[in-house]
């Protein structure tokens, strides 16, 4: 396992939040007072697991919070869906008197305010350290830090002005500290007897799931990861495998473009494009579906591209050179071949083939559509071509040729008539 101290600047970059480093840990400004005493800071640890190659840190961000189901409800202060909780331990700065004024949000701005005023010690800020909810650790988790967004709620504030630790009320949010565990409950009945369970037992009772609940969460990665060791030959073998794979199909015509997918053994990395990501099976399983979903693309491409032979094979006869757009890339040719000085476009798509006469100008003057999925489309499309005179015809039919110039000037009719039996004479 490689572990790295990282500095305030690093630790900003990860933690998502301005943030400055002691010798030990890293401090996070949460809640600015009109004083330090009466403001809030979270200390987490600046040592943290990274990649091999020194530069990319694998450990989660500790303030992200667990989503424990059933926490908020527990408290029964009206807390709402987007409230988050964090498992801390107080720190003896959090002994100091807080009092009621102007609160604001830590962003980068008042941070620096922070770092430039000459009067604002950090280590005299409230605070709360990040700690692990397992009953076995030295230094466990006590409390919980509550942040709830204010719009939209409707918090108990008797309650939680009464039991709370620390409170803290910004335009955006509330924090505040409750013991881990907490519920809103009367603690004064006068049935509730000296023998009776203590307030602190109450709430370590409560707190009971909720600690191995998310206990078992943080310790999920290393529990996988253990479990990588073992099955980490065989990944290895997969992860070139699969790579090798890619490669073979990206070199496919029709998927040129598609980003590279490359194995670093050394750093057991799996790189797609710009992005690594840590060789797994989740990563495989992720990766070996990127692949499934080129092979459909590829299958697909040549697949329509058989259908459009038949339609290829009528324009390789043709008596005039003509323009023509391949979508499968086989028979792209410009050309300007004229008919009745109009020229004549054909595009061969990807689900269908498109005959196209423009006026001199470039206007649509006809066209017509032929879908490949129509078994009686390719003749259609063959008569389109003769009909054109852009191949000749199998059955010879004059009068059906000159159909199409029955609008022209008689003279020009008969001059033209005289020109094609020449030269069908000739030939």
């Amino acid at each position: 396992m490689c572990m790295k101290r990282i500095t305030a600047n690093e630790g900003t970059k990860f933690l998502g939040r301005p943030a400055c480093a002691t010798r030990e840990r890293l401090l996070v400004p949460i809640v600015k007072g009109e004083t330090p005493e009466t403001s809030l800071a979270i200390y987490t640890p600046n040592e943290f697991r990274v990649d091999r190659k020194g530069k990319r840190i694998i450990d989660r961000n500790p303030l992200e919070p667990v989503d424990c189901p059933g926490m908020l409800e527990s408290m029964e202060l009206g807390l709402t869906e987007a409230a988050t909780v964090l498992w801390v331990r107080l720190l003896a700065s959090f002994a100091s008197e807080t009092v009621d004024d102007a609160k604001q949000e830590v962003d980068g701005d008042v941070m620096l305010q922070l770092m430039r005023a000459t009067d604002w010690a950090f280590s005299r800020m409230r605070g709360v350290e990040i700690a692990p909810p397992c009953m076995q650790a030295t230094h466990k988790a006590t409390h919980w830090l509550v942040k709830q967004p204010l719009e939209g709620t409707d918090i108990c504030w008797n309650a939680l002005k009464r039991d709370a630790l620390g409170f803290w009320e910004t335009s955006e949010n509330v924090y505040f500290v409750v013991p881990a565990g907490y519920s809103n409950v009367i603690q004064d009945m006068p049935e509730e007897t000296a023998e009776g369970m203590s307030k602190a037992e109450f709430y370590e009772t409560n707190s009971l799931p909720y600690r191995e609940f998310c206990q078992k969460e943080l310790d999920r990665p290393f529990d996988e990861d253990r479990a990588r060791k073992a099955i980490l030959p065989a990944l290895k073998a997969r992860a070139e495998e699969l790579v090798q794979s890619y490669a073979q199909v990206a070199k496919e015509k029709c998927l040129q473009g598609e980003p590279e997918l490359q194995f670093d053994a050394a750093n057991e990395e799996l790189i797609y494009g710009e992005e690594s990501e840590r060789l797994t099976e989740q990563a495989l399983e992720k990766f070996e579906g990127v692949l499934q979903q080129l092979q459909r693309r590829a299958i697909e491409y040549h697949t329509q591209s058989q259908r459009v032979d038949g339609f290829r094979e009528l324009l390789r006869d043709l008596s005039r050179n003509v323009t023509i757009r391949d979508f499968y890339g086989v028979l792209n040719q410009t050309a300007n071949a004229l008919w009745f000085e109009k020229p004549v476009e054909i595009e061969l798509a990807e689900k269908e083939a498109t005959i196209t006469v423009l006026s001199r100008n470039g206007e649509v003057r006809s066209q017509k559509r032929f879908q490949y999925s129509d078994l009686q489309s390719a003749t259609g499309f063959n008569a389109e071509l003769e009909r054109l005179h852009l191949k000749r015809r199998e059955y010879g039919d004059e009068d059906g040729f000159f159909e199409e110039t029955a609008k022209m000037p008689k003279m020009a009719r008969r001059s033209l008539r005289e020109m094609l039996m020449s030269v069908a004479v000739n030939a």
